[in-house]
């Protein structure tokens, strides 16, 4: 994507998308979220590289590129579809009014009703599926987070943390550090350009500079937006893709090359010191998973089991499915079965499942 924006420009910043890929999501598997972050840049760089030779061939790859965004995860579809449209209005503005070709309007209608066309599957297919879903949960809960809470975790970047706030965080205080600096020297820079160029108010939205409106997006509703819509923990997912799009605006920024070094520096060094930490929790939860994979013969296909987590590690909620993963069961507890995915309980039809003499609900 960077690439696509400005590929005479060879910015080392690029590598600081490298820490942001082992985000929370990832290494909590939720491998969908993760996947569709994929297509997010792989549709937006594909449409910035042929916007200007958008023919019939480019409309059915676009379209099979943002189809992919809405299949890997319909929240990022929503995400992509918000970035795609400050992306598009604001270029757009820039080239009407700076361009000095003829014919410039009917150039920007004519992509206007191609991206139309091209998005129309993935739209009708997202509406059908949204429907679906808030039919079957409809809930729209405000994030429970002071706002001060909120600063905080981005400070810290907490949407990089897999396992330990604590011990994960040193790192990411320092790529934090890292990204204020070039915002401030991003800043300095424009301030600079401006005074020597009167007028040129509208550079503002040029292909690099419209991405500051697409992640200020992102960071108003990390802040305002509600953490629940049918499915949950929304607020930190904005947080992500808010430094995500920010990330695209400092590589296609022309910085000093010591700063590029510098950049380049930290990144190793968060890199390596996430790792260890991570590597270190990860070596332990291999070794309950093997734990929890010694019920597996004890247990006969087609029975039907419900997991109960009674360890006050966090990261176990997510460990109930390991013992069935070889078995065919059914499995009451299951969260793939909660109406956001394919397959949706018949709760009518569930067996009453006791644990003593209490029914589990």
């Amino acid at each position: 994507l960077v690439l696509s924006i400005y590929p005479e420009k060879q910015n080392l910043l690029v590598c600081l998308i490298f820490p942001f890929v082992f985000h929370s999501y990832l290494l909590m598997g939720y491998y969908a979220f993760s996947i569709a972050a994929i297509f997010f840049f792989w549709a937006l760089g594909y449409y910035i590289r042929h916007q200007d030779y958008f023919g019939g061939k480019e409309m059915m790859l676009f379209a099979g590129l943002v189809l992919g965004v809405f299949l890997s995860h319909a929240l990022v579809f929503l995400f992509f579809g918000a970035a795609f449209l400050i992306y598009f209005v604001g270029t757009s503005i820039f080239s009407l009014v700076t361009g000095e070709e003829e014919g410039r309007l009917k150039q920007v209608l004519s992509r206007l009703w191609r991206v139309a066309v091209s998005l129309q599957p993935a739209l009708f297919f997202w509406g059908i599926y949204l429907r679906a879903v808030m039919g079957i949960n409809p809930t729209v809960a405000a994030a429970t987070y002071y706002k001060m809470e909120l600063v905080k975790f981005l400070v810290r970047i907490r949407q990089l943390v897999g396992f330990h706030h604590e011990m994960e965080s040193p790192a990411y205080y320092v790529l934090f550090a890292l990204l204020v600096l070039l915002c401030l020297v991003a800043l300095f820079q424009f301030i600079e350009k401006s005074k020597r160029r009167e007028g040129q108010w509208l550079d503002i939205f040029n292909p690099s500079h419209v991405w500051v409106f697409i992640a200020l997006l992102f960071l108003v509703a990390y802040f305002f937006a509600p953490d629940r819509i049918s499915a949950g923990s929304l607020t930190h997912r904005f947080g992500l893709f808010f430094y995500l799009a920010l990330l695209v605006f400092l590589a296609t920024r022309p910085m000093p090359r010591w700063i590029q070094l510098l950049s380049l520096l930290v990144v190793f060094g968060v890199l390596g010191y996430a790792r260890m930490v991570q590597g270190s929790f990860l070596k332990k939860l291999n070794e309950d998973i093997a734990e929890i994979q010694e019920m597996s013969p004890y247990m006969e296909n087609g029975s039907t089991v419900f997991s109960i987590n009674g360890s006050n590690n966090w990261v176990h909620k997510h460990f109930q499915l390991y013992v069935a993963d070889e078995k065919e069961l059914v499995h009451l507890n299951n969260p793939q079965c909660a109406g956001q995915f394919p397959v949706k309980w018949n709760e009518y039809s569930l067996p009453e499942c006791y644990l003593g003499d209490e029914w589990i609900k």
